[in-house]
């Protein structure tokens, strides 16, 4: 009796996070195969520099940051993400930190981003254009992390170090499709 009180709750567990993984999969495919519009109202913050949106044709990694997320929470967790950046730079793929301030509050998030010593350009969506355009973008931040090729069409959709799988399908795509 005691080992059928001990598998139930494993087997419940693992079928939940099989389900999980395949809606999250399913979910992800929704976003392939979309082209990401890139605003030109975007106004590009680094510390004490504010410069237009410069459009390119290379294959970039978009991380979004949307105004219903925890921005703070979010920039505080961009460090997460230095050692994958450096890579991604190294093999010629561009990096776009895209955030989208609330509505009332875009001035204190340039001015917050000025001080910042993030390290890198962060594209702040004043307008809330972003948003609009690509309207496709999950309300999951787990898919605010997009791969696109050199004609922004996206090629990979999700946070790809949340797990091994992700980590291998990811880079596989970048060898297979970006490269």
């Amino acid at each position: 009796m005691s080992k059928i009180k001990l598998i139930v709750p494993l087997f419940v567990i693992c079928t939940l996070s099989s389900c999980n993984e395949n809606f999250t999969m399913n979910y992800a495919k929704g976003t392939i195969n979309k082209t990401v519009i890139i605003p030109n109202d975007m106004i590009v913050v680094r510390q004490d520099i504010e410069e237009a949106v410069e459009i390119c044709s290379d294959p970039t990694f978009i991380i979004y940051i949307s105004s219903s997320d925890c921005i703070e929470c979010k920039l505080a967790h961009l460090i997460e993400f230095t050692i994958l950046i450096d890579e991604l730079e190294n093999m010629g793929i561009r990096i776009m930190i895209i955030l989208t301030p609330p509505s009332g509050r875009e001035s204190n998030y340039a001015s917050l981003l000025q001080t910042m010593d993030i390290g890198m350009p962060i594209y702040l969506d004043i307008h809330h254009t972003f948003e609009r355009v690509n309207s496709f973008m999950p309300n999951n931040y787990d898919y605010h992390c997009i791969l696109t090729d050199s004609e922004l069409t996206i090629v990979y959709d999700g946070y790809p170090s949340g797990n091994h799988f992700k980590t291998k399908s990811f880079y596989k795509t970048i060898k297979n499709k970006v490269l």
